[in-house]
């Protein structure tokens, strides 16, 4: 009877001491757990970085080509961006949004969460092939015009001839070209539009007589459209003697012009 009590409880001291060292041994691991579990955390999250740097890379070259910002719809971004006005991504892969009281804040894409810069993906890349497409045609049609001052008429005791402004034409066809003669005070005079086709030449007189004049350049505003109606807009300083062609500096048409006085 001794026996069988010594027994018990020895092994209910055993029992007793498996079920304390149990727990200790639990703590003294969850140390090398959580190291472990951690840097398993930190291994996806740069990986996620790096895929991150990696999907923005591929765009950049595309961006560029663009060289301006693909407009976003901040409802289809998430809660992150419902209360913004206006969501952009600017060349650069740059996130510009403007809030409801206008304002703007710029900050790069790598910088967003995951999901936040998938949602922004998500939302990029069918208004991205839009307008890469719609660019590669405008390159396609855009017209390129040389310009080269001329002149014509009679040549007397007074010099009558005036100066005539000819456009030839290399590119897609020019349509309702229109030149405007930048003169004193911010004045603009205007002249009556025509159409300038592939491999055309057309003469527009200025008006501008040789016998009256001093100058060695004039300045130009010319305006017209592609043959998809894209308006189209440049600047040129033309030099009076003719000497060789200049090629037009043809781009988006400036939404703001001088006062226009149409002869």
């Amino acid at each position: 009877m001794r026996l069988h009590n010594a027994v018990i409880r020895k092994t209910r001291l055993s029992t007793s001491v498996a079920w304390v060292s149990s727990p200790k041994a639990k703590l003294v691991e969850q140390p090398s757990k959580l190291a472990e579990l951690f840097s398993k955390c930190s291994q996806l999250a740069v990986q996620e970085e790096q895929e991150q740097i990696r999907m923005v890379g591929t765009m950049l070259p595309v961006l560029s080509y663009l060289d301006e910002p693909v407009v976003l719809r901040p409802g289809a971004l998430g809660d992150a961006f419902r209360d913004f006005k206006s969501v952009s991504l600017a060349p650069g892969a740059v996130v510009v949004t403007t809030d409801m009281e206008g304002r703007v804040l710029s900050k790069p894409l790598v910088k967003y969460r995951t999901e936040e810069c998938l949602a922004i993906l998500r939302d990029l890349f069918p208004e991205l092939g839009r307008l890469v497409a719609e660019k590669r045609r405008a390159a396609q049609v855009k017209p390129a015009l040389s310009t080269k001052a001329a002149l014509a008429g009679s040549k007397f005791l007074v010099d009558l001839r005036s100066y005539r402004m000819v456009f030839s034409n290399s590119g897609g066809d020019c349509r309702e070209l229109q030149v405007s003669l930048q003169l004193s005070g911010g004045r603009t005079k205007a002249y009556r539009p025509v159409d300038v086709n592939r491999g055309e030449r057309v003469e527009v007189d200025l008006g501008v007589f040789k016998e009256v004049t001093a100058l060695e350049s004039i300045k130009l505003q010319l305006d017209c459209k592609d043959v998809d109606g894209r308006e189209l807009h440049g600047d040129q300083t033309v030099r009076l003697d003719g000497a060789a062609w200049e090629e037009a500096p043809l781009g988006k048409k400036q939404p703001e012009h001088p006062q226009i006085i149409t002869s």
